[in-house]
């Protein structure tokens, strides 16, 4: 592992540090969990060092940034507590933490899931189980009285990851949570495109309550008029036969091969793209702001076709969106103006600070949204594209066809 500039950069970081006088590490700034002392996060070159670590590439596939962060920090401080020390002993830590590979099994609590059979396998290593109190122990032995068991309950994801740090496992786990979460949101849209579904990763996106508001006439006064304009998120999504034969139709296969290589760290530029799409239109899903809602939707489809900065953005949506979803001139006609006037319309919002959206249009960006995904999770010809260079020459060739 390449850490050559560690020992110089710690060296220099200590020094800067015992220039300032006396080291305090009272105050702190949280740093994706982790406290970091602001005497070291005010130094340019704990700064640079760090960013220089978060991109090793062993390290961000092993350890957690919580291990990174804490163990650089531990060698700082060891190192200005007693100088003494051989800088080349204390650099060794990182590898000896890569050393120790362990086969983890990660459960991430799914919520709003109904499971009709035992597990629904999303890919070799990942699936969904249903739990209760009689069977947990046989996937979480020896669980403590003070581990609170019921929050995995009835439904949990199982994750098997191979890495060198239980708190990598669990933020890749949590990752992929994300990714089943809103596939199936895209996949529900697909189906009973239910408004109040409940289906979430617990602590990811708010779950919306009801409201109920009421009405007095103020000269009568004779009753109390009441209305629910919004009803609570309280559907549960039926993961049963029909459920699985659409989440077939709509690409489970190859979500699950996406999954496999996002744990492999495999995963190309177009196929990084194809799993944020997904989490851009399932978070939309739950989106209850419509002008937000649309622009999630925006992204969602420029992740899929945007493949350099320098085609125009309108025009490249328009038209690779058409010869996407169809296959006759007059329907690619119809689908690059109803494209071109809805990103119009992304403009308007992001630009002069339009805050008013038709249902109409929503629901359109939407339906092409959805249909996109589904075109890169099924069709034969995109499925053997894997970056967006391949993408970029696929509709250059299919404009001059």
């Amino acid at each position: 592992m390449n850490l050559s500039f560690l020992k110089q950069d710690i060296v220099k970081i200590c020094k800067e540090l015992n220039e300032l006088g006396e080291v305090s590490f009272k105050h702190s700034i949280q740093y994706d969990g982790v406290y970091i002392p602001k005497v070291f996060f005010n130094n340019a070159t704990y700064q640079s060092t760090l960013e220089k670590l978060m991109k090793n590439e062993e390290l961000s596939k092993l350890l957690s940034n919580a291990m990174i962060v804490g163990t650089f920090n531990k060698l700082i401080k060891n190192q200005l507590s007693n100088s003494s020390i051989p800088l080349t002993e204390i650099v060794k830590e990182f590898d000896k933490l890569v050393e120790n590979i362990i086969i983890y099994k990660v459960y991430v609590p799914l919520k709003g899931i109904e499971l009709f059979s035992d597990n629904v396998n999303i890919s070799e290593k990942v699936k969904i189980i249903k739990l209760d109190s009689q069977n947990i122990n046989e996937y979480l032995p020896y669980v403590g009285q003070d581990d609170d068991i019921n929050l995995l309950l009835p439904t949990a994801l199982e994750v098997e990851i191979s890495t060198a740090d239980f708190e990598k496992a669990m933020e890749q786990s949590i990752d992929i949570g994300k990714y089943v979460v809103n596939f199936l949101r895209l996949v529900d849209y697909n189906g009973w495109d239910e408004e109040n579904l409940s289906v979430r990763l617990p602590g990811y996106g708010s779950i919306k309550e009801g409201l109920r508001v009421f009405t007095v006439d103020s000269e009568k006064r004779n009753g109390t008029l009441s209305m629910q304009t919004k009803n609570d998120d309280t559907e549960f999504l039926e993961l049963d036969e029909t459920t699985l034969e659409d989440m077939g139709r709509l690409g489970s296969n190859m979500f699950g091969k996406l999954i496999d290589k996002y744990l492999e760290f495999q995963l190309l530029d177009l196929e990084q793209s194809i799993l944020r799409s997904i989490i851009w239109f399932g978070e939309s899903k739950v989106e209850v702001d419509n002008v937000a809602r649309f622009i999630k939707l925006m992204l969602s489809i420029e992740c899929l076709f945007n493949t350099n900065n320098s085609d125009p953005i309108t025009a490249t949506l328009r038209d690779r969106m058409a010869f996407t979803l169809a296959n006759t001139k007059e329907e690619r006609m119809v689908i690059a103006k109803k494209m071109n006037d809805l990103y119009n319309l992304r403009s308007k919002i992001v630009h002069h600070g339009n805050s008013r959206i038709k249902l109409l249009d929503l629901l359109n960006l939407e339906n092409l949204a959805a249909d996109a995904i589904v075109q890169f999770l099924t069709n034969e010809k995109l499925l053997e594209i894997k970056t967006k260079k391949e993408l970029q020459q696929y509709f250059e060739e299919l404009k001059y066809t």
